[in-house]
């Protein structure tokens, strides 16, 4: 398969570019519209960014993955206070967001903005997305409110974010959730894992 790699948006003054290119590496941040293409003329596209590398504080019970810099679980069993928070923080009155693909391997966490630079259990979320691969659900934790979602499929792309004085969530580009939110806080980036791990994600602001 060859992917069309499209710069729609980045950083100021770089404009737009379009490569054909086998493989994807090197790239500024910044919001990219990738076409991937089949012999039999098959497409997809879907859009991402690429945005900043996660460095972490406050790791419990979790390891960075060596690979991807996500996290990976290292207690056994199951259940939350295993997590990290990341020194990345969105400041008061500035949109940004946190993505991420979703994998294939039964994995259950939150990423999302925490309430304070620490702690690693679902309660330290001030709004949380909540990926269960086990029964292929996503879901809200907000404080100590847990709400239903959506699915959540292999590939699919989850997204949190500020915009002025709302946090909206998003599945695949489309907005699933919206609440009104105190856009003078600073958020601080987070994630705990129940069982496994999370991939590679990225902060943009």
């Amino acid at each position: 398969m060859v992917p069309v790699l499209t710069r729609i948006r980045g950083l100021p003054n770089l404009g737009a570019m379009t490569e054909t290119v086998s493989h994807i590496e090197n790239k500024r941040r910044g919001r990219y519209t990738v076409t991937v293409t089949d012999t039999a003329g098959t497409s997809i596209q879907r859009s991402y960014y690429i945005g900043y590398k996660q460095h972490y504080t406050w790791l419990w019970g979790v390891v960075e993955n060596a690979t991807d810099n996500g996290l990976t679980r290292t207690t056994a069993g199951t259940g939350w206070g295993q997590g990290a928070n990341s020194y990345n923080v969105l400041p008061a009155n500035t949109d940004g967001f946190l993505e991420w693909v979703v994998k294939d391997d039964g994995s259950y966490y939150i990423a999302g903005f925490g309430a304070k630079p620490s702690g690693t259990d679902f309660s330290d979320f001030r709004n949380g997305f909540t990926i269960n691969g086990v029964n292929a659900r996503s879901g809200f934790y907000e404080g100590a409110n847990s709400i239903s979602g959506t699915s959540a499929q292999p590939g699919d792309v989850f997204r949190i974010s500020r915009e002025g004085s709302n946090v909206v969530y998003y599945r695949n580009g489309t907005s699933i959730r919206t609440i009104a939110s105190n856009a003078t806080l600073d958020f601080y980036i987070k994630v705990v894992v129940n069982l496994r791990r999370i991939a590679s994600y990225r902060f943009f602001f």
